[in-house]
């Protein structure tokens, strides 16, 4: 036996070891959940082929129709060898939302993790009790009930562009789904961050950047073969997924900083503020999820830093946007 030939023999060997241990979980992972009804798919390769080429509302209706064949409220979709259990009936969540235990993720959401960091979509153990603890008091229902205000405007400009677009289309169907997604990022952007970003009129540069990296992340969601790290950031989706993420990250901590600085004057300049707020008569100040949170971390026996800060604020922005995109 040559030299090459041995080279090849023990990479074939090596690799039949690295692939046994995948195939034996895989099976017993199908073994654990063949009770539970699935979408039909290829084995080994499950639904990837036929959701990979589908623009987002074609794969809403699949999806959609999906849940339509399934009246149990419970089914599986398999993408590659891993498992995605979807459920939409109250009993279900009633079973696993309160859990306090069962709160680690699965390893998809690592793909997040560029973008969200360790938020509390994606954190786990201590680190999440913590976060929760800091972030629960900011979701109190008289807090909550300013930001009805801001729905209100940004539905009064979605109106707007809605009879403008049905106007310009005299006759003809529209497709909502861009505008809702806009109307959606306007209203995050300022309860979330207290920045007007006009996505629903002129748009800006965040909105553009946000609506490229939910697409970027649903591509890599339904490419398997995309997850690997090493792989998929020397392909050009992958240089592109972390020039925008690093863009994201850099308009939400100019933003943060900013605020801290003006929650710094305003307490500088407390006798200014005072008078401001004399001429001001039934104008109410809005507070941004932002501002709250750091209200919180000021109060926290371990506050969070600017990092850290920055995660949440990102996660609050994707867990909107994202399932709309997706």
């Amino acid at each position: 036996m040559d030299f090459i030939s041995l080279i090849l023999y023990a990479f074939g060997i090596i690799g039949i070891f690295a692939i046994l241990p995948r195939l034996y979980r895989y099976y017993v992972l199908r073994q654990q959940l063949k009770n539970i009804p699935e979408t039909p798919g290829l084995p080994f390769v499950g639904v990837v082929f036929q959701v990979m080429h589908m623009s987002n509302y074609e794969r809403m209706k699949w999806f959609m129709k999906c849940m339509e064949n399934n009246k149990e409220g419970i089914f599986i979709q398999w993408l590659g060898t891993s498992a995605f259990i979807n459920i939409f009936k109250p009993e279900y969540f009633e079973r696993i939302l309160p859990s306090s235990v069962n709160i680690s993720k699965g390893s998809v959401y690592d793909l997040l993790r560029p973008w969200l960091g360790n938020g509390l979509l994606t954190s786990t153990g201590q680190q999440w009790f913590h976060d929760r603890k800091l972030i629960g008091p900011t979701f109190h229902f008289s807090i909550l009930e300013q930001f009805a205000v801001v729905q209100y405007e940004k539905a009064e400009i979605l109106t707007k562009c809605l009879e403008r677009e049905i106007k310009m289309n005299a006759g003809k169907p529209i497709d909502i789904f861009p505008f809702i997604i806009n109307v959606a990022l306007d209203i995050i952007c300022e309860t979330a961050m207290g920045v007007n970003t006009h996505a629903q009129e002129t748009g800006t540069q965040y909105t553009s950047t946000v609506h490229t990296a939910t697409t970027l992340i649903m591509t890599r969601l339904i490419r398997p073969w995309y997850w690997i790290d090493a792989l998929y950031y020397l392909m050009p989706s992958g240089k592109k997924f972390k020039a925008t993420i690093d863009k994201l990250h850099g308009f939400t901590k100019e933003v943060i900083n900013k605020r801290k600085i003006e929650r710094q004057l305003q307490r500088t300049n407390t006798e200014v503020e005072s008078k401001d707020d004399d001429n001001d008569i039934g104008r109410q100040k809005r507070t941004a999820f932002l501002d709250l949170l750091l209200d919180q971390n000021e109060k926290a026996d371990t506050p969070l830093t600017d990092d850290e800060v920055r995660a949440q604020v990102d996660t609050f922005m994707f867990e909107v946007i994202c399932p709309i995109n997706f």
